[in-house]
């Protein structure tokens, strides 16, 4: 669980620093009956697509289908300022 949780947290990190607008980053970690951790970043936010693979030597675009691989559930909040995507792993 927690090399499942270190991986989810690196990728939805990275997505923040590539896809945001170049201020804050903000993780927030939550136990309870699952681990659930939120990265926010002030970026347009997006509808989450069916997490595939990419083929061939497409760079990039593996973060999510991992996230979701790995995560009991995951998604998209957003708002006015910014985009949080979250996920959830088994305590």
């Amino acid at each position: 669980m927690r090399e499942d949780l270190a991986i989810i947290v690196s990728e939805l990190v990275t997505n923040g620093v590539m896809h945001g607008a170049g201020g804050a980053i903000t993780l927030r970690a939550r136990l309870g009956p699952t681990v659930r951790v939120e990265v926010w970043d002030d970026g347009p936010c997006f509808e989450p697509g069916p997490a595939a693979m990419p083929v061939g030597g497409v760079e990039g675009g593996r973060g999510l289908p991992l996230v979701a691989a790995l995560a009991l559930r995951w998604g998209v909040d957003g708002g006015r300022d910014g985009c949080t995507v979250w996920a959830e792993v088994g305590a």
